[in-house]
């Protein structure tokens, strides 16, 4: 069962801002669950307007003790900038220029299955509009929030 690994992941929040929908494997290309924590995890935000790793440190999540943390702003190279850092979580704004962060899921995609990209282990699409963060679970990523409500993963280290 996909969901497995989502076992702390709360929707009685807001059933709006968290979208927990079955866990999709897109094309067979994740194997593995999400992990259970994100200490020591590698994250890549692609974000254009708001800095993530503030805003998570600011509900209270300890950035410091992930593996690293890197934002970029625009998706001109993504893939690129995918390949070099090697995140364990990826987190994809949708609407974020030049590409939206779907078409840079499709590309991640594309890549991991022709084998020019290894897969990140999670991939969250975060949008405030809820069908954009249900295109994005159609299209791979393992799970979804609203950037306000990104700090809810329960993986997050506190």
């Amino acid at each position: 069962d996909g969901a497995k690994g989502l076992q702390g992941v709360r929707s009685s929040r807001s059933k709006r801002s968290l979208l927990r929908v079955q866990h999709v494997r897109h094309c067979s290309i994740s194997n593995q669950e999400p992990p259970s924590s994100a200490e020591g995890l590698r994250v890549l935000a692609f974000e254009d307007s708001y800095d993530i790793q503030r805003m998570l440190e600011m509900d209270g999540i300890a950035t410091g003790r992930l593996g690293g943390f890197a934002q970029q702003w625009r998706t001109d190279y993504a893939l690129e900038a995918i390949g070099e850092f090697k995140p364990d979580i990826l987190l994809l704004d949708y609407y974020i220029p030049p590409k939206k962060g779907i078409q840079v899921l499709r590309a991640v995609n594309e890549a991991v299955e022709t084998g020019k990209l290894e897969r990140p282990r999670v991939i969250v699409g975060m949008s405030s509009v809820s069908t954009c963060n249900q295109e994005m679970m159609n299209e791979g990523a393992d799970l979804a929030f609203r950037k306000d409500q990104l700090s809810m993963w329960n993986a997050w280290p506190k």
